[in-house]
């Protein structure tokens, strides 16, 4: 009995001694790789897609025109032109890597899918459901805080509403953002943001909506001058005027096109918030009424939107563009149009936004398709489902 109690003990300390010589080996064996780890890190350097964000959204709808247009195309719309039909309107993805402040470079790139990139794809590129949105660098000197330099492709600095469905207000796009404004531009622009009450920017591109000024079809050899000066006196108020000034009729460098575009946001209360946009736009021999004659077109918009809580927001939108050279909306009509919508956003959660809105075109000419005849009045419905990633 003795003896095996002895030999049961010395069973226990060789074991545990082996243990910890387990145990020590692979202490030190994890060290070994840690520190190869660390060494493979330093020479090969900081990962390219160190600070490089992703993410992006997915956007469909369904809208029905009460007109019944034999069409089936909803007049003077920008996206949800096509009536009684689901539509995959967009999914985008986006990268971006900001320029650091003290000095370097970042860049931003957003690919677009989806129905609505045929319509405001620009000229000189070939058509489809697929669109690179922005692509651009961006550098900061550093020496000079707040200032940056941008090259490439870039969506305009002009309206109150943007491209991504997202970012709005309502599902359809306004009136003056359709027909008073470019969608993008691709050139060069530097912004200057001395402090966060105000900022100045000054761009040459090619034009509006232009990827190439040298296509014997799209483009000229002028270049289009963008300025933009942005106010912000109080963190609820900001106001932005800009201009946009060159040459966009194909393969004519003499007419030139202007335009002035200002937007004003006031947050006067914590969940209420107004917002106004106004054009003015003219271009050389432009008209479609009288040929040779100069074409004038301009807009007023009102937007107001109520977010009753986290899930819950109502927005409305009234604008009025008139378009009496017949150069902007139909070509060759004289008219002024009037639209009003209203909106209700609701969130189920916090990555999904559903869309339920109604709006009224008004023009003051016949424009818009009724069953067999032509009307002055527009309704339509639209559900919304954007979802975020």
């Amino acid at each position: 009995m003795k003896i095996s109690r002895y030999a049961a003990r010395i069973a226990v300390v060789c074991i545990a001694t082996l243990v910890c010589a387990a145990r020590i080996g692979w202490s030190d064996e994890m060290a070994h790789l840690e520190k190869r780890v660390e060494m493979l890190e330093k020479k090969g350097g900081a990962s390219p897609f160190a600070g490089v964000s992703v993410s992006g959204y997915l956007d469909a709808a369904y809208t029905n025109n009460f007109n019944n247009p034999p069409s089936r195309l909803n007049t003077a719309r920008v996206f949800d032109t096509e009536s009684n039909n689901f539509n995959l309107h967009a999914l985008e993805l986006s990268m971006e890597k900001a320029a650091p402040e003290t000095g370097g470079v970042g860049f931003k790139a957003r690919m677009f899918w989806g129905a609505d990139a045929n319509l405001f794809s620009p000229a000189g590129k070939t058509g489809g459901e697929l669109d690179v949105t922005q692509a651009y660098v961006e550098a900061k000197p550093g020496a000079l805080q707040g200032l940056s330099l941008k090259a490439g492709k870039f969506v305009t600095m002009t309206g109150a509403e943007v491209i991504e469905s997202k970012d709005n207000w309502q599902h359809s796009r306004g009136l003056l953002f359709g027909y008073a404004i470019p969608f993008s531009h691709l050139g060069a622009r530097a912004t200057y943001a001395p402090n966060d009450k105000g900022s100045m920017t000054v761009g040459l591109v090619n034009g509006w909506d232009n990827n190439r000024d040298s296509n014997a079809v799209n483009g000229n050899k002028g270049k289009t001058f963008e300025g933009s000066l942005s106010v912000t006196p109080t963190k609820e108020i900001n106001v932005a005027l800009t201009g946009l000034y060159g040459p966009e009729q194909a393969g004519n460098n003499r007419n030139q096109r202007y335009l002035m575009d200002l937007v004003g946001c006031w947050k006067f209360l914590e969940k209420f918030t107004l917002m106004a946009n106004w054009d003015y736009g003219s271009e050389q021999r432009a008209s479609g009424i009288a040929a040779g004659q100069n074409a004038v077109w301009s807009g007023v918009a009102g937007y107001a939107r109520w977010e009753v809580n986290s899930r819950w927001a109502v927005s409305g939108r009234a604008e009025r563009i008139s378009d009496l050279d017949g150069a902007r909306i139909t070509v060759g009509t004289m008219q002024k149009i009037t639209e009003w919508t209203a909106t209700g956003e609701y969130k189920p959660w916090s990555d999904l936004i559903t869309r339920l809105e109604y709006r009224q075109d008004s023009s003051s000419k016949a424009i818009f398709a009724k069953g067999d005849r032509m009307s002055r009045l527009q309704n339509t419905v639209a559900a919304e489902w954007i979802y975020q990633f």
